[in-house]
């Protein structure tokens, strides 16, 4: 009796309880599925198999053909093989394929918000199959079958369910102490929250960017300028990967307070925080974030 209430008392504990995963000699999956089921035998990828993508509605979801892009390249990478990306109203499953599709049942718990990042993927001797509710949920759908694919391109045959537990899954990352990163290693970032289903990026910046009216603020410290800023939101779209803004302004202002033109605004001699009554603190503040949240 005490055991159960301490279960019932302990929400990573019913979690825990509700996979049921049953991997054999799988490889490591990450993130963890909800539901693996091990099956007989295996698929095996052969040189220019289609890879066919939904061909439901006319225009083609631009994030979901990156998603493929990136998906044909690691496999690729791993086995040599080269997969040709399709679409077709109606695909020829009668030889090797990998076919994704638009299913809004392909969810364990289809009435909730998670239910736009869950897939079922299928994997059996004569093809494969990645159902999705959602384009979301066919990438992870495709990046967990690259985990799956081994050197000699075979597949274990498996049925896998997936759905995460939180609709928004982030990290934060301080870019405004030590240095600041590069355009390239963010966007290497970018493609590793997307690879283990982090929706959300936020970049943390006090001083490090490049203001058009205030330029002091970011002078010699590798800012981030408009135009990366733009081009890596675009980058973290296409990946299912929403980059939101987050400029400090009160507090943490303390690069700012020691430029003279600013230091008349610290709240304190601490000079930490601008004043929230000072006039200059109001008209400061709507230059940056005029500039910085359009982006």
């Amino acid at each position: 009796m005490g055991a159960r209430k301490t279960a019932e008392r302990n929400p990573a504990r019913r979690k825990g309880a509700r996979r049921n995963v049953k991997t054999g000699s799988l490889p490591p999956i990450l993130p963890r599925p909800v539901r693996v089921r091990r099956r007989a035998g295996g698929f095996r990828f052969i040189e220019g198999m289609p890879l066919f993508l939904p061909a439901r509605d006319p225009a083609l979801d631009r994030s979901l053909l990156v998603a493929a892009t990136r998906a044909r390249a690691r496999i690729l990478e791993q086995t040599g093989i080269t997969l040709h990306i399709e679409r077709s109203r109606s695909p020829a499953l009668d030889s090797p394929h990998i076919v994704c599709r638009i299913d809004r049942r392909a969810a364990l718990s289809p009435g909730k918000a998670t239910a736009r990042d869950a897939y079922r993927l299928t994997v059996r001797t004569g093809g494969i199959e990645i159902a999705a509710p959602s384009v979301a949920g066919l990438r992870h759908g495709l990046q967990t079958l690259c985990q799956l694919a081994t050197p000699s391109g075979r597949v274990p045959a498996l049925d896998i369910l997936d759905q995460p537990d939180f609709e928004n899954r982030g990290i934060m990352l301080d870019v405004s102490r030590g240095k600041v990163p590069t355009h390239e290693t963010l966007e290497s970032l970018i493609e590793l929250c997307s690879d283990l289903r982090v929706n959300v990026l936020m970049l943390y910046v006090e001083h490090t960017f490049a203001f058009r009216k205030h330029p002091e603020i970011g002078a010699g410290s590798s800012p981030l300028t408009a135009e990366s800023v733009l081009a890596l939101d675009a980058f973290a779209a296409d990946r299912g990967v929403e980059l939101i803004p987050c400029l400090q302004s009160l507090g943490h202002m303390e690069r700012v307070l020691s430029i003279d033109r600013y230091a008349g605004l610290a709240e304190s001699e601490r000079h930490w925080s601008v004043s929230p009554g000072h006039p200059g603190t109001i008209r400061l503040l709507s230059d940056l974030y005029d500039e910085f949240l359009p982006l």
